[in-house]
């Protein structure tokens, strides 16, 4: 038996802004398509299989902390 040994590339940042600065950059080396792509996995992961053909209900959650 086989075992598979995907690797893949693992970051801790110090901060939340470090970590903005990071995505800001990823994103900016993406093509269009690959944002498109990545836009189209996030919809179906949070609204299922047919979030193109029906209509979304809106809400809006959010929380409060204190830092």
């Amino acid at each position: 038996m086989e075992m598979s040994r995907d690797k893949f590339k693992l970051r801790v940042f110090k901060s939340f802004e470090e970590e903005n600065d990071a995505e800001i950059e990823r994103l900016a080396l993406m093509s269009y398509e690959e944002r498109l792509e990545e836009f189209a996995i996030l919809q179906k992961r949070i609204w299922g299989d047919e979030w193109t053909r029906k209509p979304i209900k809106k809400t809006i959650s959010y929380e409060k902390i204190k830092w």
